[in-house]
């Protein structure tokens, strides 16, 4: 697989949105903040810049621009999973985890770092059943990784590894990441197998006046699901907002079967039981804490630290892009999907394809000052914009709704 080839990870959000439509097209669930998961492939710098139609989908979405790190990378885009391995058996890896993670401090080698802590990571997870691959982000992640397992256990201790990386700085160990977020969902959207984890559902209901017909229809649900093993899950009226209904579900085969991508799934917002009565929710897996792997097998050793603070610019097709671009990338991804600015959304997608195209060209062709110049015009027009479609709580002491019309390239 070229190496220049590059994912768009787009994370779908929905819980806030009504009618809530649009799941079946995405049967990739995520068990975090965000809703659904997909992954787009893109083979040049340019694409990462293209506009997805986000066809009946209603709600928002936030994306990761990721470039692999490790030679021979060749995971592709399954038609019957999220990630497809070569040679991967299709009954195996059915449940993902993508990590994003912030350095504590900035270092004067990225390149150096990531390939140091990819092989580490690689080694701390030899002859466990988890695979994985590293990745360099266009946004504000320095370092991103997505886990393949067959249970959340596997999973969770994966995670962990990155949790425990360290450095060396003047001869003492420090964390390497300063901040991690994690997120996990089905791989294969139909995946049968033991989580070997106990597994909470916190459901927020639409109606505080459905809410004992939902309890009733959920039992029902459950004791056929469960069979005898139903005598050990506990259901719980919880007094939170319009009514809220938590599931504590033991380890258990069938756990995985609440999410599956069909009205079998009570808990994937396809179903029609979570249509009926469900307005959003929130997955969490509980597990047993256990001793971690040996320190030293996880630090990438002596790291020189970057005195001044300088962020490194990522690289795509040989292009060094600056993290001022990546910045301005991401909040034009976050403003062309914000509501407020649903009316601006045709001028930003505009603006957004047209800056990419700026950046590549001045970059080519070493036109550094233009492109400083340009980022300088571009963000102020990005605070016009903001704050022209901000809600307006006092006299404005400007009218920017002007001039974010007249720069549009």
């Amino acid at each position: 697989m070229n190496k220049d080839i590059g994912w768009v990870v787009s994370l779908w959000i929905d819980t806030t949105q009504e009618p809530l439509n649009g799941r079946e097209e995405f049967p990739y669930l995520s068990w975090s903040p965000y809703d659904r998961v997909t992954i787009t492939e893109v083979d040049k710098f340019s694409r990462f810049f293209e506009t997805e139609d986000v066809g009946s989908w209603n709600g928002t979405v936030q994306r990761l621009h990721l470039i692999p790190l490790q030679n021979g990378f060749n995971w592709k885009l399954g038609s019957s999973s999220l990630i497809d391995v070569p040679g991967m058996d299709e009954n195996k890896y059915g449940i993902y985890g993508i990590v994003t993670a912030r350095l504590k401090k900035r270092v004067c080698d990225i390149r150096d770092l990531e390939s140091k802590a990819c092989q580490k990571i690689s080694q701390a997870l030899e002859g466990r059943e988890v695979i994985w691959q590293g990745f360099h982000s266009l946004g504000a992640e320095d370092f991103v990784g997505i886990f393949l397992a067959d249970t959340i256990k596997s999973l969770s201790g994966a995670i962990g590894t990155l949790r425990q990386m360290s450095m060396e700085q003047d001869w003492r160990k420090e964390e390497l990441f300063g901040s991690i977020c994690s997120f996990c969902g089905l791989n294969n959207p139909n995946f049968l197998g033991e989580p070997e984890a106990d597994l909470i559902v916190r459901l927020n209901m639409k109606s505080s006046e459905l809410k004992d017909n939902a309890y009733d229809d959920l039992q029902t649900v459950l004791r056929n699901k469960f069979k005898a093993a139903y005598k050990d899950i506990a259901i719980n009226q919880l007094m939170l907002g319009k009514g809220c209904i938590q599931v504590e579900i033991p380890n258990h085969p069938a756990a995985l079967s609440c999410f599956d991508n069909s009205d079998d799934g009570i808990f994937n917002g396809v179903s029609s039981f979570y249509k009926k009565y469900v307005a959003s929710s929130r997955t969490y897996w509980s597990l047993k804490e256990e001793n971690g792997i040996d320190p030293d097998l996880v630090t990438v050793g002596m790291v020189e630290i970057k005195e001044d603070h300088a962020a490194e610019a990522a690289q795509m097709d040989g292009i060094k892009i600056p993290p001022v671009s990546r910045f301005i990338w991401k909040e034009y991804e976050r403003m062309i999907n914000a509501k407020n600015c649903l009316w601006w959304k045709p001028i930003l997608q505009r603006q957004y394809k047209a800056y990419a195209d700026f950046v590549e060209n001045y970059i080519k062709q070493g036109e550094h000052e233009e492109l400083c110049s340009l980022n300088n015009k571009v963000q102020t027009v990005l605070l016009h914009i903001n704050q022209a479609t901000a809600p307006i709580y006092e006299i404005p002491y400007h009218n920017y709704f002007i001039l974010g019309h007249i720069v549009i390239f």
